[in-house]
């Protein structure tokens, strides 16, 4: 489930620089919002992965990544209406959610998996992980397809595509 919501952040992410180049000079959007949006995602991310891993025991796997799945879905979200402010806080909650699903998914694969196994296993979390950038880029190839400029619809339409794939990704959980 939570392979399915990065899916749909890693395709919003295909499309984010373009749409933030089209609102530029609106809504509080210029060249640097690209570039502070993703630093506070890496910096969310990097401060809260070593605080939640602690935590992931007295929770629960389940429930983690269930609330990571729903803050990473935020990032799409955030694109319907591009303003500086929605996608620096969404990238923001998207990397507090990064770092709940990191923490929560390896230490269930390292509590989970024999040290004989560890490796393999990590390698296939990996390799399914990697897959989820294809399948992202692929809805957005799909629906950009040549266009440089992605109208209001077409926005709206792929950001409601990736949002229900996030959506479907987060209802395995339940």
């Amino acid at each position: 489930g939570t392979m399915l919501a990065y899916s749909a952040v890693y395709g919003a992410s295909a499309i984010a620089p373009c749409i933030l180049n089209q609102f530029k000079g609106v809504r509080g959007i210029n060249e640097n919002s690209i570039f502070f949006g993703y630093a506070v995602s890496s910096v969310c991310s990097a401060i809260f992965c070593p605080l939640i891993a602690p935590s992931v025991r007295m929770i629960g796997v389940k429930p983690c990544l269930l609330v990571g799945a729903i803050l990473v879905t935020t990032f799409n979200s955030s694109l319907y209406y591009p303003s500086a402010f929605t996608f620096v806080a969404g990238c923001g909650i998207n990397g507090i959610g990064c770092a709940l699903v990191r923490a929560t998914s390896l230490k269930y694969l390292t509590d989970s998996s024999p040290p004989e196994k560890l490796a393999h296993n990590n390698g296939i979390h990996w390799s399914i992980f990697m897959m989820c950038i294809f399948v992202g880029n692929l809805i957005v190839l799909l629906g950009i397809r040549d266009n440089t400029f992605i109208p209001d619809d077409l926005r709206y339409l792929l950001c409601s595509s990736l949002t229900g794939l996030s959506v479907v990704g987060i209802l395995f959980h339940l």
